[in-house]
């Protein structure tokens, strides 16, 4: 397990490591998840013919962060790049992508356990104190992918369908926060 957080957070990032922080405690804790890797806000990237979610590394390395099977879940953070600006305050629309096998995530539940994962992470998104409203979520691997570009060598190599036990949710949000957020830790 790991929580990956961004190093000094300003502005938004503060909103996105604080639920991120509380979604992996939550998650670990009252819903049981082991063996989860939770990245903070990634990048969508040009990489060849593809576009795609990346989380920065360091001395611009970057590495994707599609569905680790060495890892029960991971999940990331994308953020719309239009961010709208009024009286001291930005409101963003963020997404929460989560990729998992439910067989690992729910061992004692014996019918797909999908609908058992949105419950968790909705309670949990619930339960945070942090300033976020939950939009919508969808469901199934090319729609929580939506916006980004798999050229077919990468498709295949992301192989894992929203089927049996393998399981993609994206949850959308939206945050309002200070143009003076700056690093609280």
């Amino acid at each position: 397990m790991s929580l990956v957080l961004k190093d000094n957070p300003v502005l938004v990032d503060i909103q996105v490591n604080n639920l991120q922080k509380h979604l992996f405690t939550d998650l670990t804790t009252k819903a049981s998840w082991t063996d989860y890797q939770s990245y903070p806000r990634v990048y969508v990237n040009v990489n060849g013919l593809d576009i795609i979610p990346e989380h920065y590394l360091e001395s611009n390395e970057y590495e994707d962060v599609f569905f680790d099977d060495s890892f029960n879940v991971s999940s990331f953070f994308l953020v719309n790049p239009t961010r709208e600006y009024d009286a001291n305050s930005f409101t963003s629309e963020i997404s929460i992508v989560f990729q998992g096998k439910l067989d690992q995530l729910y061992p004692g539940v014996l019918h797909r356990a999908d609908e058992e994962m949105h419950n968790d992470i909705f309670l949990a998104i619930n339960r945070s104190d942090a300033m976020f409203e939950l939009e919508s979520f969808v469901t199934g691997r090319d729609n929580v992918y939506t916006g980004l570009t798999l050229s077919a060598e990468l498709s295949e190599r992301i192989s894992q369908d929203d089927m049996s036990d393998f399981h993609f949710v994206r949850f959308n949000l939206s945050v309002e926060y200070d143009e003076n957020d700056v690093c609280i830790e």
